[in-house]
């Protein structure tokens, strides 16, 4: 593996593997760290940048926004046949992958050096069931498909946080239609 052009941040390191850009999170991936890497991992999927591997081998905690914040990656990869492929070989991390609908959007390998494999592609469409490993962006408006995915994601994400913990929703405003006595 060549490796080169290493940028180091609190949560990511970006580098480039092999013609990959190769990001690794690290430690808790919540809200407070997406805020501050977004930008960042916009800046390594950007227009001429096609082949990215994100590596969750070195991350705690990974929240909805986590979840998001990969979404958002592949989204942005996808919609220039771009291609993203996942790293993650840790147990706690893969089963919020599956809590939130997207073990099969990702189809996660275990290590990079499998992700960096030339046949990777071909390994990730027998994994997801297409031909090409391609994913389908249809655009309405601003608002695409995948946002409504990367939303759905969130939301399911956040269901099962709730069910494990026995949580139950919380109801905005009265639980009961509010009744107004007639004036007359």
């Amino acid at each position: 593996m060549r490796e080169g052009n290493t940028r180091l941040g609190s949560h990511m390191r970006t580098r480039r593997v092999d013609g990959h850009t190769v990001i690794e999170l690290h430690g808790e991936i919540d809200i407070a760290a997406c805020a501050r890497i977004m930008w960042d991992m916009d800046a390594s999927t950007a227009p001429g940048v096609d082949e990215v591997v994100i590596d969750l081998n070195s991350v705690d905690f990974l929240d909805c926004y986590g979840l998001r914040l990969l979404c958002r990656a592949e989204r942005r990869l996808a919609e220039r046949s771009g291609r993203l492929l996942v790293v993650c070989g840790r147990p706690q991390i893969l089963k919020i992958l599956r809590a939130g609908g997207l073990i099969q959007r990702f189809s996660p390998v275990p290590t990079l050096a499998e992700a960096l494999r030339p046949d990777a592609a071909g390994s990730a469409a027998e994994r997801t069931g297409t031909a090409d490993g391609a994913r389908t962006i249809l655009t309405t408006g601003r608002t695409t498909e995948g946002d409504r995915r990367d939303d759905e994601a969130a939301r399911a994400h956040r269901a099962a946080a709730r069910a494990s913990t026995g949580e139950t929703p919380q109801r905005h405003g009265p639980s009961h239609p509010r009744t107004v006595p007639d004036p007359g």
